[in-house]
């Protein structure tokens, strides 16, 4: 890794709540969210990413998250 770069870890539980339809959130469209808002400062990325989870299944998501920061070397 490189400064300035960022890790996210996440478990399947993340992007596993299904819609009405059954559809799973799923890898893909949680790499289109980070893709969209990767501009943001990593707390609002999180915030969005959780917001958009929670619209796709609100009774599904897990409230356990991690957020790590990897500061630039000195």
């Amino acid at each position: 890794m490189r400064a300035g770069d960022r890790l996210l870890l996440y478990t399947d539980g993340l992007v596993e709540p299904q819609n009405a339809s059954g559809e799973s959130f799923g890898d893909r469209k949680l790499e289109e969210v980070i893709r969209k808002n990767q501009s943001r400062p990593p707390a609002e990325l999180l915030e969005q990413m959780l917001s958009e989870i929670r619209a796709w299944q609100p009774a599904s998501l897990p409230r356990r998250t991690l957020k790590a920061r990897w500061p630039r070397p000195r």
